[in-house]
């Protein structure tokens, strides 16, 4: 681990990250949905969307954060291997601290969803 990390490599992954964790959170919303055109998901309540995609776009960004190129080019990629990121002890724990925060926030609408009577 470096003294500095590399904060526009880790802003622009946690960027992409986060938008395709958004949408990804909108693909498992939309799962089973027939009718109207109006979004709504049939496994988890209106006010509760918006908690659930924040979390899944806030959870890949963090994992997209912290790992960099090796997420999405991955280790088979052997003609030119991703650089790793320099990593600092600040975005590792920012990385973590992002998905902790998306993992808090699907467990809160998971679980206002299914308690709620």
């Amino acid at each position: 681990m470096s003294k500095h990390g590399d904060w526009i490599s880790w802003i622009l992954h946690f960027i992409v990250g986060m938008v395709v964790g958004t949408l990804g959170g909108l693909v498992l919303l939309m799962q089973g949905h027939r009718g109207s055109s109006a979004f709504r998901s049939l496994w988890i309540g209106d006010s509760l969307i918006l908690p659930f995609i924040l979390g899944t776009g806030l959870i890949l960004g963090g994992v997209a954060s912290h790992f960099g190129d090796q997420l999405w080019v991955g280790s088979n990629f052997r003609v030119i291997p991703p650089d790793q990121p320099s990593k600092s002890i600040y975005t590792v724990l920012l990385s973590a601290l992002t998905v902790v925060c998306g993992l808090c926030s699907v467990g809160y609408a998971l679980y206002m969803h299914f308690s709620a009577p």
